[in-house]
Parts: C-alpha cells; structure tokens; sequence
C-alpha cells in the first residue's frame, strides 16, 4: 500500500488543508457569536467547497485523507502537539461535511445509517484524540499504509496520561477536569478550559451534548476519564 505522507503529498495536502482552515476557523467564529445565519452560510460554503473539488470517485473526503496525513508526518516526528491540532481541524471539518448541526434524527431514511456511522466516527476521533494511544490507533485505522505501526505498539506502553483540549499537552489522567456539561472535552487547568470555552467549545459544547444524548447516539457511549475512559 502506498503512503500518502511522503514529501511531495505532505506539501499538496498542506496546501489544501490551508483553505478549509480558514473557512473552519470563519464558522468557529460564527458559532461562538451565535450568528447562525453566518454560521449556515459557512457551512454551505465548505460543502460547495468540498464536494464540487474534493471527494473521489469512492466518495471519500480527499481534504480528510490531507489531513490524515499531515497527522501521520506529526507522529512519527513526536509532535504531539501539532498533531492534536490537525486532527482537531480534521473533526472540525468531518462534522460539517457529515452533518448540518441538525437533529440526527431528522436525516433522510436513505442517508440516515450512513451519516450515523459517519458522526458516531467523528465523535470517536474527538474522545481518542485525548490520549496518544487513542490518536495514533484512530489515525492509524484511517491511512491506507502500516506506518504507524510501530507507534500504537509503543503508544500502548506509554504511562497514561490524557491531553488538554487548549494546549494540547498531555498531562496526568488525574489531573485533568471534563466539562461538566459535555463530558468530553478535557482541560489540565480552570484557565485553559476558560480560554478555549471563549474561543471554540462555546459553540461545540451543546451539540457534543446533543450528539451524545440523541435517539440513535448510544452507538457511542462517551465515559468520564473517572470510569477509565482509554
């Protein structure tokens, strides 16, 4: 199988990713204002976007593999950081290319199973990305190449410890607090959780919620890191 994060795909997938950076970063914006009409216009924006330049004949997301590949590069460089942060944007993209910030169970019996397995994915990146061993098995499950391998072997000898949704750095499991109303994001001090509620999860944290507590959800069961979340 061929690898998608040699040098010349990393500087092509960097290249597109920058794009869709900016619009994510736009409908971030809008979210945490409350614009929805902003928010909706972005959104229309990035799929006219994607799916007139960007999907191939399988019907899978070429911006989404970019991705994936920039994160590959990052782990096997032992950039952790930067790593969580473009899969961050990955996920940021996944939920608008897979969902329109409506009730799930609103979708068309047709595309219904489908988009459900596809958010079930998405909400399963954003919990696994907390860990290394969870980010590097997520990744790993989604590139067409055995590279990282090695990684998730070592990953899984790592003492645990579970990464801040602000800085990205990983610290003690103990250590670490979950929003209370989501559940999922994790943050290593009361400042980090305060600055990235101001700048992001404001406008994600309810639609976390939402997604978890849905009919169809369960499909994913989200654990306190009190319950041994992995």
């Amino acid at each position: 199988m061929s690898c998608s994060h040699t040098t010349s795909n990393i500087c092509y997938a960097k290249n597109v990713t920058m794009v869709f950076d900016v619009m994510i970063g736009n409908l971030l914006e809008h979210l945490k204002n409350g614009d929805e009409d902003g928010y909706h216009s972005v959104i229309a924006d990035i799929r006219e976007a994607h799916d007139v330049q960007f999907v191939d004949e399988n019907g899978e997301s070429m911006v989404l593999e970019a991705y994936y590949a920039i994160v590959t590069d990052l782990i096997l460089e032992d950039d952790w950081v930067h790593a969580r942060k473009v899969m961050q944007a990955a996920t940021n993209l996944a939920s608008v290319i897979y969902h329109d910030g409506n009730s799930i169970s609103n979708l068309s019996d047709e595309l219904e199973i489908d988009k459900i397995e596809r958010i079930r994915l998405y909400l399963s990146a954003v919990e696994r990305i907390r860990t290394k061993s969870g980010l590097v098995a997520d990744v790993a499950d989604r590139i067409p190449c055995s590279c990282l391998d090695a990684k998730r072997s070592m990953s899984l000898r790592l003492p645990t410890t579970v990464c801040c949704f602000e800085c990205f750095n990983d610290q003690p499991r103990e250590t670490i607090s979950l929003c209370s109303r989501c559940r999922l994001a994790t943050y290593c001090s009361a400042a980090c959780q305060k600055k990235n509620w101001n700048k992001e999860h404001k406008g994600k944290c309810n639609k976390y919620r939402r997604f978890l507590l849905e009919e169809h959800a369960p499909i994913i069961v989200c654990r306190s890191i009190a319950e041994g979340t992995p």
